[in-house]
């Protein structure tokens, strides 16, 4: 049995009835600081316990150790066409206010551009979720259509947003937008694409020679 005391009793856990170790640990994780854990056990009938301080591990997280965490996870079935187009409009809302967030963080700096995936790491994704079935599959096309319809008409020269924003500002002038500056903004928004191309896969690379090395190690 495990007992986390400090400011306020935080939890019992007894291993003999429902707990299991990720539970503890999930409850470990959570203690305020400078909290204690007191185990009570007992070892040829007789009772022992003793008391700990939880600290934060110096070495990278240990799988060796048998403990691995899942987040919960809730499968919704339809049993409908009208339940399934229903769940399948929620999700795509789902993910195109994922993709909006992303690109806010990133703009705003919160989330490092080293975390983009080129066409490589995609391509890995998917992969990865086709393993774990259609469904999953579904799921991550889903997302990627999202990233692309948002991507797609951001107002960046060559993208469709591009055209928009050339075409609102032929209906603000009431003429065109001058022929050789359409030419010069499309070329410089192609090569800045080209260029988030080559970063994204340069990122790619990177992750997959850590992979790699992990793997030979």
């Amino acid at each position: 049995m495990t007992n986390v005391a400090g400011p306020f009793v935080f939890g019992k856990a007894d291993l003999q009835d429902d707990a299991t170790w990720p539970s503890v640990v999930s409850q470990l994780q959570a203690v305020l600081p400078q909290s204690t854990v007191k185990l009570t056990w007992t070892r040829d009938g007789k009772a022992m316990s003793a008391e700990a301080t939880p600290r934060d591990a110096e070495d990278f997280f240990d799988d060796a150790r048998g403990l691995r965490l899942y987040p919960l996870q809730i499968t919704h079935t339809a049993t409908n066409w009208g339940e399934a187009f229903g769940l399948g409009f929620r999700e795509t809302k789902e993910k195109l206010l994922q993709t909006l967030l992303i690109l806010r963080r990133l703009v705003t700096g919160r989330l490092s551009p080293t975390n983009l995936s080129g066409p490589a790491g995609i391509i890995f994704a998917a992969g990865s979720f086709a393993s774990e079935g259609f469904p999953s599959l579904l799921m991550f096309l889903v997302l990627l259509s999202a990233n692309l319809a948002i991507l797609n008409f951001l107002p960046i020269p060559a993208l469709d947003g591009g055209h928009m924003l050339f075409l609102t500002a032929e209906a603000i002038r009431g003429k065109p937008v001058d022929e050789k500056l359409q030419v010069r903004l499309t070329v410089a928004g192609v090569l800045c694409l080209l260029s988030l191309m080559v970063f994204a896969t340069a990122m790619d690379i990177g992750r997959f020679a850590k992979m790699f090395q992990h793997w030979f190690e």
